[in-house]
């Protein structure tokens, strides 16, 4: 049986030892992006990362600079990680092995938000509970509109990561007493509303029976 050849090697590298190329294609370094993967490092989800061994005998990273940059700021600077090592590419090809890196399909926010449910991840144990409370069904399948079931996965967590737990209720509430549990509410009316109750609720004047 034919058997496909790796153009790469698994090898294991000093994360100190490995360079970023900066001036050729690598994005722009992104602070809040290093802080949020070192504080909520998972050592079960560290994939390989993509190294291209110069000439010089310097890896250069083709991807994962971000992860690097993480792992340097938690200490782990002089441990190894396990790398995907190529060889004998120019730049140019450097910057294709790059390019073509996000062709693989993201996951949709049903997807995601379906595994992070079965993992028991707070935010969606959160989410599914207020929608279940409110009386609709959460939908983690497909982004279409179906009758009593919420698909606006994104949005619910806008609300509950910039806002609070309480207005995502209030929110889900107000759709609710106004429409009934029967419609699939879209992103925006839940967006829109949250905005109002979030604005106005400090006011005396603000009177959800008014609203709805």
């Amino acid at each position: 049986m034919d058997q496909l050849t790796a153009p790469y090697t698994l090898e294991y590298i000093k994360i100190n030892d490995i360079a970023i190329d900066q001036e050729n294609y690598q994005r722009p370094v992104r602070p809040n992006w290093v802080k949020e993967i070192a504080n909520g490092f998972d050592l079960f989800q560290l994939d390989p990362l993509v190294i291209s061994l110069r000439n010089d005998g310097t890896p250069f990273a083709m991807n994962g600079q971000h992860r690097i940059l993480a792992l340097r700021e938690m200490g782990y600077g002089e441990q190894v990680a396990p790398c995907l090592v190529y060889r004998n590419l120019t730049i140019e090809l450097e910057c294709k092995r790059f390019d073509t890196q996000g062709n693989q399909r993201r996951l949709t926010s049903q997807e995601q938000a379906r595994a992070e449910l079965r993992q028991g991840k707070p935010d969606m144990k959160i989410i599914a509970a207020v929608v279940e409370t409110c009386g609709f069904q959460l939908n983690l399948h497909d982004s279409q509109r179906h009758h009593g079931q919420i698909a606006a996965v994104a949005t619910m967590k806008r609300i509950l990561r910039h806002y609070r737990g309480d207005l995502l209720t209030a929110t889900l509430r107000t759709i609710a007493d106004s429409y009934g549990t029967d419609i699939g509410p879209r992103d925006s009316i839940m967006m829109g509303v949250a905005l109002f109750i979030n604005r106005y609720q400090q006011y005396e004047s603000f009177s959800k029976p008014r609203l709805i």
